[in-house]
């Protein structure tokens, strides 16, 4: 088709021009053969381009031919133009729907890493944790603020990037594009499971429900080291209650996974102690001193609209979830998140040894720059360390709640950002939104009876707590819109084109019907017009020779013609015979 319309313009004029002039002639000849106007046969037999009517409208009388012979061959052009517009390609739009699954980092998703590692590891955990939350750290600056991290998982922003003044009427904002590292909730994105084919097929769009846990402004204190054990930077947390008080465990677990409360005599479950939020501290040691950094530790529920374009994907719009009501004041440090503040303790300090390394760790350097490469070469002596105490406040607790927020997903799916993930559902159990995550796996009549809890969960729970399921994934409807590219008639020049065909073919049959009927020699060739009755070219000898132009001109097709001059005894004249008769042409002669 493309081949077709590239030759059309080119092709199609050189038809047109041949076939109607031809047949122009014919009908003129047919016209002569019965009698006809001088300026009618002359218009018929001298129209062989589209300029020649309009050079007809100047040097003689207007008249209905001369305009219609003008019309006719304007469709020449108007042809030629339309075969090249006639198709134009565009897509065909199709809309499906697909099943996606992404990281449950809701109550169902954190009971399984609660029961599948604190439990059935006696709270241990892979150094491998440790090793890919210090990767997210050597991600080049450009994925650091881009939209998805280095394995291609979509980064979610934070809710505060959300443009409030844009907000529309189901309270989605659009997410403003900052490329700042500190926009984001972590340097991980958000492994979903089937996005990377999708995306292939089409553009997607698909929202996703997620919490991730932030600080307040931290509150800085100076104080010995003299008695510490570590150095480097070490967190903890001043007031769980994971080992000091059972009850306390108990209650704040139970709220933070959304279960019913279980009753305890002598206990009263709004007690401050209870309610508040739990304080992280972060303690960093240099020389004689150690920084303290305290905030307390809250979490965020969002809903994150998702959209591909292209194969590229990026969060574009947030709101606060619609679904999840849990209370923000528990966090995963009321449950299991004493190992994930082991793991970041783990990944920036160590023992007290001679002084074989020195230095701030990836963390630290983090703290400081989180647009900087967090590492240090040693060249050229010992670079200054990171004194947290120097830094911003609120600045530094946007920052560690992103590497809180890193390391909470290190823990739970440390297996899942590097893709090629389990493509079969039900490995990732039922579909849920994670707000009903413990609904979907256990009836409601257990779940409101009190007989689940944080250390008493559904039996379909240890179901899924398996090597294949990389996490627990809640599920989510993406949109995928497919486009098909097609080709499309242009229906205007669909129509100049028959038409303009339709007429070529008309007059063309016409030459062809008069020519049968015409019994006229072809006499109005304008070259072997030049032979009949000229003394000056003889033919074959004969007493009559044809008129018929096409047989004149075989007939004298070697002979050697030219435009000479002869002498009649009355001056000189130019005429037009065979070369042996006339002699050449001369300057400043004036010939009759």
């Amino acid at each position: 088709m493309e081949q077709a319309m590239r030759l059309g313009p080119t092709i199609y004029p050189i038809l047109f021009a041949a076939l109607l002039s031809r047949s122009l002639k014919s009908i003129g000849r047919f016209c002569a053969q019965r009698s006809v106007r001088m300026s009618t046969l002359w218009a018929l037999m001298n129209t062989n381009a589209t300029a020649d009517p309009i050079l007809h409208l100047v040097s003689m009388p207007a008249s209905i031919l001369v305009w219609g012979l003008l019309v006719l061959w304007v469709m020449s052009p108007l042809g030629g133009q339309s075969a090249i517009r006639l198709m134009y390609k565009t897509n065909i739009t199709e809309t499906t729907h697909t099943e996606l699954r992404y990281l449950d980092n809701g109550p169902l998703g954190n009971m399984f890493v609660y029961q599948g590692i604190t439990v059935y590891n006696d709270g241990s955990w892979p150094r491998t944790m440790r090793d890919i939350y210090l990767a997210s750290l050597m991600q080049s600056i450009a994925i650091k603020t881009g939209p998805v991290d280095q394995w291609g998982n979509v980064k979610i922003p934070r809710l505060e990037t959300g443009n409030a003044s844009q907000v529309d009427l189901n309270g989605w904002m659009p997410v403003q594009e900052a490329p700042e590292v500190e926009a984001f909730t972590s340097l991980f994105g958000m492994p979903i499971v089937g996005l990377t084919e999708l995306k292939k097929k089409g553009d997607v769009n698909f929202t996703v429900e997620t919490t991730y846990v932030e600080l307040s402004t931290a509150s800085m204190h100076q104080r010995s080291n003299f008695h510490d054990q570590l150095t480097g930077m070490t967190v903890d947390c001043t007031d769980c209650y994971e080992t000091t008080s059972q009850n306390g465990f108990l209650i704040r677990s139970q709220r933070f996974l959304g279960l019913p409360l279980l009753e305890k005599e002598g206990v009263d479950p709004n007690t401050p102690n209870y309610t508040q939020p739990r304080t992280l501290r972060f303690n960093s040691s240099i020389g004689d001193g150690t920084t303290v950094a305290t905030s307390q530790v809250t979490q965020k529920m969002v809903e994150v609209s998702i959209e591909c374009v292209n194969g590229s994907c990026a969060a574009t719009k947030i709101r606060s979830s619609t679904t999840d009501r849990r209370p923000k004041d528990y966090t995963i440090f009321d449950y299991w998140g004493s190992i994930l503040l082991e793991l970041m303790t783990d990944a920036n300090s160590e023992e007290l040894a001679r002084e074989v390394n020195w230095g701030s760790t990836s963390s630290l350097l983090f703290f400081n720059d989180s647009r900087a490469f967090p590492m240090q070469s040693g060249l050229n002596g010992a670079p200054r360390e990171v004194n947290i105490s120097q830094i911003d406040p609120d600045l530094l607790a946007i920052r560690a709640s992103i590497l809180l927020n890193t390391g909470m997903q290190a823990i739970m799916a440390p297996t899942a950002f590097a893709g090629d993930l389990p493509t079969n559902l039900s490995v990732y159990g039922p579909p849920h939104i994670p707000a009903q995550g413990l609904l979907a796996v256990t009836n409601e009549s257990e779940y409101t009876s009190h007989n689940r809890s944080a250390w008493n969960p559904p039996a379909k729970l240890w179901q899924l707590v398996n090597d294949l399921a990389p996490f627990v994934g809640a599920s989510s409807n993406a949109t995928l819109t497919t486009y098909t590219e097609v080709w499309r008639p242009e229906y205007t020049w669909v129509v100049i084109l028959i038409v303009s065909t339709v007429i070529l073919v008309a007059v063309g049959v016409a030459g062809v019907c008069v020519r049968m009927k015409t019994m006229a020699p072809n006499m109005f060739d304008p070259v072997a017009g030049l032979t009949y009755n000229n003394p000056y070219l003889s033919l074959t000898g004969r007493e009559y020779d044809p008129l018929d132009a096409d047989e004149r001109a075989n007939l004298l097709g070697e002979k050697r013609v030219q435009i000479g001059e002869v002498d009649d005894y009355k001056g000189v004249k130019a005429v037009f015979g065979e070369a042996g008769y006339v002699t050449p042409l001369r300057l400043g002669i004036p010939y009759h």
